[in-house]
């Protein structure tokens, strides 16, 4: 072998020890994230987090297809997991992480989404169980992720509210889409399709499996959209309109639910620390258009709280601490 090829062998194995230490050492420095890691690397491991990261509603050993509301928790026991947390589910046979005994005449009962649901938190840590707790009532948790309000409403149509007094709704900004779609359509719930379901899961699967080097891949798209302008590297975050978001969301409150919510007491919060649709909320409701049972509804607002040590570091949902907060900000306003 020439001194020429021995040269250029060597260099090529160079390159190939660097890649594969690169890519080692990427995936070490995010299995074992830190709040400490500079901002911008953080940043990436979010993004890199945000659309590799198990998704329980897009699992089919963890979700059921409903012709209804797309889909519902499955029913039964199952492990749920993350970078950052593993978590214990139980599901009753409504599809929602609760207890069968909760399903018996609650009193009160909370609708909302992965917040509510405990995303991230054992079961008995959910704001919602901490409530029961503390209240010593028994407390419905009927919260399942991604669901809108409309589908939250439409869910508590299969609920037994005789002896229900409070009504908790955990609001998210990603209500905004199906909300605003509910209206377009007439104030219409347009259920989706078995397929859809099925396809966005297939998407899920081939997103989240690992390839060779692919957290040197994702570094180089990384940088390099960011490069080129886009806010964090290509992962643009939407706020939508709060006053127009709160209006939405008293339209699928009054139209959505087949129930009867007028006698019951209303408290909404937002588990984010962006005010704005809050504050819009707690503007709009009071306006004289709306009927008695919303110009009453308690608005509590956990803004202030909502600080970056009650998050993960990777996972924008709540550790057990924020739930402990929500849980007492709640009380606070049902006494």
């Amino acid at each position: 072998m020439s001194r020429r090829a021995l040269i250029a062998l060597v260099l090529v194995f160079q390159i190939i020890v660097g890649v594969v230490l690169g890519e080692g050492v990427l995936l070490a420095m995010y299995s074992l994230v830190s709040p400490r890691y500079p901002p911008a690397l953080l940043e990436f491991f979010r993004w890199e987090y945000f659309y590799r990261r198990n998704i329980v509603q897009l699992d089919t050993d963890r979700a059921r297809y409903d012709a209804e509301l797309l889909y519902t928790l499955r029913p039964g026991r199952f492990t749920f997991a993350n970078i950052e947390y593993t978590t214990q589910y139980v599901v009753n046979s409504l599809g929602v992480r609760d207890d069968e005994a909760s399903l018996v005449q609650p009193e009160i009962v909370v609708a909302g989404d992965s917040y509510a649901m405990g995303w991230g938190v054992q079961q008995d840590e959910a704001f919602p169980q901490v409530i029961a707790r503390k209240t010593k009532r028994r407390v419905l948790n009927a919260a399942v992720a991604s669901y809108g309000t409309v589908r939250e409403m439409r869910l508590l149509d299969r609920v037994d509210m005789s002896h229900a007094t409070t009504l908790v709704i955990q609001y998210c900004a990603n209500d905004f889409d199906e909300n605003e779609q509910f209206e377009q359509r007439g104030n219409r719930h347009a259920p989706g399709r078995e397929q859809e379901w099925l396809d966005a899961i297939a998407t899920q699967r081939r997103t989240a499996r690992y390839r060779p080097l692919r957290m040197l891949y994702d570094s180089a798209i990384w940088i390099k959209r960011g490069i080129e302008g886009h806010h964090w590297g290509g992962f643009e975050p939407y706020t939508p309109p709060a006053d127009r978001a709160a209006e939405l969301f008293l339209n699928a409150l009054l139209h959505a639910p087949h129930q009867d919510l007028t006698r019951l007491r209303i408290v909404v919060t937002d588990p984010d620390a962006d005010h704005r649709f809050i504050r819009a909320l707690d503007r709009l409701h009071g306006d004289q258009r709306y009927p008695p049972h919303i110009r009453a509804m308690r608005i509590v607002d956990v803004s202030a709280l909502m600080t970056p040590d009650v998050h993960y570091v990777l996972d924008d949902h709540l550790t057990a601490r924020g739930h402990q907060l929500i849980a007492d900000a709640v009380i606070a306003a049902l006494r």
